[in-house]
């Protein structure tokens, strides 16, 4: 465990500073499996020559993040949200603070300007604790009764409160509209966007409005949503012009007239 967190520290570092090892490795070195997003999105990395994206739930910007490599190695641009005041304090805000290209946001995206609740671990500021941060409570009071964070503080070895009751919080975050942030910074076109919130993901994409705006790849968390809620997913994006196509835990949507993405989705999987 001890040698787990020196190793992704170094990383850490080493990506705040637009290291040349990391982007050698990435460049000439990393080869991502086939039928994974990763090969997914390093393919559309390297063939398009400038990349604006849209992230909502960076959350550190490095651990478990499917774009992070992408954004250092190819130059990417774009906004990167992050509601939890101290992972963006401490963590998104030193990673990309040598990228000017790259603006982020502490804030959540909502259907208004103002304030909501989020729900998180309240014993644990840990990467495994944050990233289970969400505006929908039930789907992390299940993974309480399941016994899931029992499981993952045992690992991590972190005292739990005496009772389940004491495991969850919430914490008031300022959230805005993506009409104010596409305003705010001049957005155009988006070519990504990437949105990973605990089982707040679909209402995210209903948010962003697919009538009226449209990017040319669409990836968010979807192992959160039943059968229901999914075939739910999957005909809003055909009707607004999408390949959908689930990948493990997620689920990925490229726009229908865009070639160059269709043909990647092809190679990939």
């Amino acid at each position: 465990m001890l040698f787990k967190r020196g190793y992704e520290n170094l990383i850490f570092r080493l990506s705040a500073r637009n290291s040349v090892i990391l982007n050698f490795y990435h460049t000439h070195i990393y080869k991502p499996k086939k039928a994974t997003l990763a090969c997914f999105y390093n393919n559309l990395s390297k063939d398009l020559p400038h990349i604006y994206v849209i992230q909502v739930g960076a959350n550190d910007g490095i651990t478990h993040d499917p774009i992070h490599k992408y954004i250092k190695r190819d130059q990417w641009s774009g906004l990167l949200i992050e509601p939890q005041a101290g992972v963006y304090r401490n963590k998104l805000f030193p990673l990309y603070r040598r990228n000017p290209q790259i603006h982020i946001e502490n804030i959540a995206i909502n259907d208004h300007n103002g304030i909501m609740d989020l729900y998180r671990i309240s014993f644990c500021n840990m990467r495994w604790a944050t990233g289970l941060s969400t505006f929908h409570l039930p789907t992390l009071q299940n993974k309480v009764d399941a016994g899931e964070i029992d499981k993952l503080a045992a690992r991590y070895q972190v005292k739990t409160p005496t009772y389940t009751s004491e495991y969850l919080e919430s914490v008031p975050v300022e959230c805005k509209t993506f009409d104010f942030l596409r305003e705010k910074y001049k957005i155009a076109e988006v070519d990504v966007l990437q949105i990973d919130t605990e089982g707040f993901d679909f209402e995210i994409v209903k948010l962003y409005d697919l009538e009226k705006h449209k990017p040319k790849v669409i990836v968010f968390e979807s192992s959160h949503l039943n059968d229901s809620a999914y075939a739910e997913a999957s005909a809003y994006f055909e009707r607004n012009g999408y390949v959908f196509r689930r990948i493990n835990g997620d689920s990925l949507a490229v726009q229908k007239s865009f070639d160059k993405g269709l043909q990647i989705l092809k190679d990939c999987f």
